[in-house]
């Protein structure tokens, strides 16, 4: 979402290595993994990341220094992420295990480095539509597999909690569509073809189906975070876009297609025909039970999921409570969890072969790691993000460069609230869409 006033840019080329390169690491990265390892998909997908970020960057440098003409973009958005990067480097000089820690900066350096070159080079409107384009296209394979996975049974692809498209895990698989469904949004206002149309709004609906099919309330949360997000800035500054667009028959009957094919859909499981609309209360009816007055708050609470974030993040304060300002170094909560996991309290998953690996709340784990300094920095990016996001979807604004912030900043909105919840952060991919969407 950087805006163009200000920037300093790299002179204009058609594509080339380095434009087609950036992109197609950003829509493959969701797709790899690797059946004979333990850590089938978040390994690999890591790795992947690491080594062709590290690649392009010193094509990138290269170029630069070859041509006489290295440029980096200016946004609003470098300091905070170069600093926060800076610092967590700087955590690991107390970290108590080191090797944990600079596994963990290598997982935030890499996006830090895409943040860098798609700024610098993916700046052209044709490198823009092309991105927005190959993320969304990336959500729509992902739910699509997902959508597979749950209907079909199919298992070609490795699962721990399915429906997991190449996530291992449902709730990880959430993380990466969050981002990228509000993408659709924006590619649908500026489509110009019937049938991409088509495309986009019952791709939206797919992906949209494809939440529902995961179960995961943090997920839900997110998704209704963004719809009224979405709502709210067409409201503000795009009604004469969408009634222009509504005015579009292509787009009225792709809608009403995208409409019907959502209501049908999230009323179907593996085993035929469900209510939908009872899952979902149903699903909420689990978080909390309040039959007995007499009851301590643990025990009114029903989902055992739910009991253990309570007790993770209870605990975790009381860490953070003992190191606030620097933290414990950045990827060393884990290490100091077992001495806190009754703290507060009793963590019922804490044992010896079951420990705590993260607090599913990326803002609390960041406090633990990086104290009241990394939290800071965490505030800064997002404070602006806001600022950004508001600026420029803002009425008044040139048309095309609204309609190409507007899916970036509705999908950080529904990110911040699935990290609240779980942890994006701690991942290989969202970290990487996130800094592309920056």
């Amino acid at each position: 979402m950087a805006p163009r006033k200000g920037v300093r840019r790299v002179p204009a080329s058609s594509p080339g290595f380095l434009e087609r390169g950036l992109v197609a690491v950003v829509f493959l990265a969701p797709f790899v993994f690797f059946r004979q390892l333990d850590d089938f998909a978040d390994l690999p997908q890591q790795a992947f990341i690491q080594v062709t970020v590290a690649f392009f960057l010193l094509a990138w440098l290269a170029r630069g220094f070859s041509s006489g003409r290295l440029a980096a973009a200016r946004s609003p958005l470098t300091v905070p992420v170069m600093l926060l990067i800076f610092w967590a480097l700087v955590s690991l000089a107390y970290a108590h295990n080191r090797t944990e820690g600079f596994i963990a900066w290598m997982r935030w350096a890499a996006p830090a480095a895409i943040f860098v070159l798609v700024g610098s080079v993916l700046y052209e409107d044709k490198h823009l539509d092309r991105l927005l384009n190959a993320l969304f296209a990336a959500g729509l394979l992902t739910a699509l597999l997902g959508i597979a996975q749950h209907l079909f049974r199919v298992s070609w692809v490795p699962q721990a909690v399915p429906p997991a498209a190449t996530f291992a895990n449902k709730n990880m698989a959430v993380h990466f569509v969050i981002l990228t469904v509000p993408l659709g949004a924006a590619l649908a206002l500026g489509s110009r073809s019937r049938l991409r149309d088509c495309v986009i709004l019952v791709g939206t609906a797919l992906m949209v189906v494809f939440l529902f099919y995961t179960r995961t309330r943090a997920g839900w949360a997110a998704l209704a975070v963004e719809g009224l997000c979405l709502a709210v800035l067409l409201a503000r500054g795009y009604r004469e876009e969408v009634r222009e667009a509504w005015r579009d028959r292509g787009k009225r009957v792709a809608a009403v297609l995208a409409a019907v094919i959502f209501l049908l859909m999230v009323n179907v499981g593996s085993h035929g025909f469900t209510w939908g609309p009872g899952e979902i209360a149903g699903r909420g009816a689990t978080v909390e039970d309040y039959s007995g007055e007499e009851e301590s708050a643990r025990e009114r609470v029903a989902d055992p999921s739910v009991r253990v974030r309570i007790a993770l993040w209870s605990n975790t304060l009381a860490m953070i409570g003992d190191h606030p300002l620097i933290g414990w170094g950045l990827g060393n909560h884990k290490v100091f969890y077992p001495l806190y996991h009754r703290s507060v309290v009793e963590d019922e998953q804490f044992g010896e072969k079951t420990q705590a690996a993260r607090v599913h709340n990326d803002l609390l784990q960041a406090l633990a790691e990086l104290g009241l300094v990394g939290a800071a920095l965490i505030a800064w990016f997002a404070v602006i993000v806001v600022k950004m996001g508001v600026r420029l979807t803002a009425p008044g604004r040139e048309w095309r460069g609204r309609r190409l912030a507007l899916g970036p900043a509705v999908a950080m909105a529904g990110f911040a609230v699935v990290a609240s919840f779980s942890f994006p952060l701690q991942r290989a991919v969202p970290p990487l869409v996130l800094m592309v969407l920056a």
